[in-house]
């Protein structure tokens, strides 16, 4: 996958907790990609970057893309702190004429995160079903992690919208080893609160 789970990349990123307080146990995640989500508080970091950068065969997925890392699972090696349980949120760059062509997109995101990486770093990448979170229609699968480059296995749901002329996404990552039990169940609820703009 493009993605990190590091909290620090030296690219300008800002990290740290979700700051819009929604009431005394809970915050609310920047929207400033037109994508938000409710977290409990003192239980995420968020990290945003403007703008995803991408070998040059994936530029047309080009996003922008707040990953909140499940602080309870955070593991630091060499100063590093990497959290594998987490949740991205993205706004893709390109800007669909029609919901034919967001339909060409998504699938086109799946081809190529997904099932161009089959054998490597998955061994199960299923259709997308079409169901609802929040109240928004998303196509959604689940991948299982693994294969013959993967570091570890896993899991990673994938959750992609077509709404208001953009496409977002959020992305599930729970490992098996390193995430804690509870781990997906709390990815679940925070994609549960989703907003779009």
């Amino acid at each position: 996958m493009f993605f990190s789970c590091k909290e620090d990349d030296d690219n300008g990123t800002l990290n740290g907790d979700p700051q819009n307080v929604i009431d005394p146990d809970h915050v609310s995640v920047d929207d400033k990609y037109g994508i938000s989500a409710i977290c409990p508080k003192g239980e995420w970091t968020n990290n945003y970057q403007d703008t995803m950068k991408l070998s040059d065969g994936y530029r047309d997925l080009s996003s922008s893309t707040v990953t909140l890392g499940l602080l309870l699972d955070a593991v630091t090696i060499n100063d590093v702190t990497s959290y594998p349980s987490c949740i991205y949120l993205m706004k893709f760059l390109y800007k669909p004429t029609s919901e034919e062509d967001a339909i060409d997109f998504i699938n086109n995101y799946r081809q190529k995160a997904f099932v161009n990486v089959l054998t490597l770093d998955y061994t199960e990448v299923p259709e997308l079903t079409i169901t609802t979170v929040h109240g928004y229609k998303c196509y959604y699968m689940q991948a299982v992690m693994g294969g013959d480059r993967a570091l570890y296995t896993g899991k990673r749901d994938l959750y992609m919208f077509y709404y208001n002329g953009t496409v977002y996404a959020a992305i599930i990552t729970v490992l098996d080893d390193l995430s804690s039990p509870a781990a997906y169940e709390k990815c679940v609820s925070i994609i549960n609160t989703i907003n779009l703009k």
